[in-house]
């Protein structure tokens, strides 16, 4: 099976997380800018979701996972060491039609998350379809080395001259070329 990628308006949307290691810590700190209602599910927390415990739209719940924790949830993650519990959250997801990624079990996700570079608005993310993290770490590293932080200035200027240039309406072939001269030219090099 393959899968399609996507990228998700989560504005307002409610996801629950289930865990409290390092591996969920990541999960929620992909999700912090989104504006997602997240809440997390975990007997225990490691040290660093403590700079979560402030932000308002993260709410913390130190105990075990309850089935009706799900109630509500758009999304769930479950990234806790426990693969029998992994599977019981996957199958409760699925019965009841949401949206659910277990962490390093990508035949039980409904969807896995790519290794991913920001630079600003540019997004790059990098997928081995869940059969080597490992991979998908190194190639991030590989092109974190590419596309510098220069990136993220040079996409805010084509983003203010594309549109001071469509203001001006001269049309699309004449606007193409502006474009593909002031992408493809030496700016970056």
């Amino acid at each position: 099976m393959e899968h399609y990628p996507v990228y998700l308006k989560l504005q307002n949307k409610k996801v629950l997380v289930v865990g409290g290691g390092s591996v969920a810590f990541r999960k929620v700190k992909g999700l912090v800018n989104t504006g997602a209602q997240i809440s997390v599910v975990s007997p225990d927390f490691i040290k660093a979701f403590e700079e979560l415990a402030d932000k308002p739209f993260v709410n913390l719940k130190k105990r075990e996972f309850e089935e009706k924790d799900i109630d509500n949830a758009d999304f769930l993650f479950s990234a806790t060491d426990n693969q029998q519990l992994n599977q019981k959250i996957s199958d409760i997801a699925g019965s009841r039609n949401i949206m659910c990624n277990i962490a390093d079990s990508p035949e039980s996700s409904d969807f896995i998350i790519p290794s991913r570079i920001k630079r600003g608005d540019l997004d790059l993310t990098v997928s081995t379809g869940g059969k080597s993290p490992a991979l998908s770490k190194k190639l991030r590293l590989d092109l974190e080395k590419i596309f510098g932080s220069e990136y993220e200035i040079f996409l805010y200027i084509l983003g203010e001259i594309r549109q001071a240039v469509l203001k001006k309406k001269r049309g699309n072939p004449e606007n193409k070329e502006i474009f593909k001269r002031l992408v493809f030219g030496e700016t970056l090099n």
